[in-house]
């Protein structure tokens, strides 16, 4: 039996031109390059936002966040919480 792990990391204000995993020979990110090496690296990624809260939400759900009520300052996603979670239980994932 195989172990397998899903780890969603999410970042702020960080180029990938800064990341070893991105090319940068000046690399500062030891770690997220080593996830990396054995991990997905997605080189054409988009965002449904400008800024952190109303990204992660879509990001959890692959809902729009105009469709969660995540416009402007209001963020809420009510009936969403827990929403990738339960995906990932049901295909037989631990959660926490």
């Amino acid at each position: 039996m195989s172990v397998k792990n899903i780890i969603i990391y999410i970042t702020d204000c960080v180029r990938p031109d800064y990341l070893g995993c991105y090319g940068s020979a000046k690399s500062a990110s030891p770690n997220i390059d080593n996830l990396a090496k054995d991990g997905v690296v997605f080189l054409n990624a988009y965002t449904t936002g400008t800024w952190t809260k109303p990204v992660a939400g879509p990001l959890l759900t692959g809902i729009h966040p105009s469709c969660l009520g995540m416009q402007g300052q209001k963020l809420a996603m009510t009936g969403y919480q827990g929403f990738l979670q339960k995906l990932v239980k049901q295909k037989g994932f631990k959660t926490y």
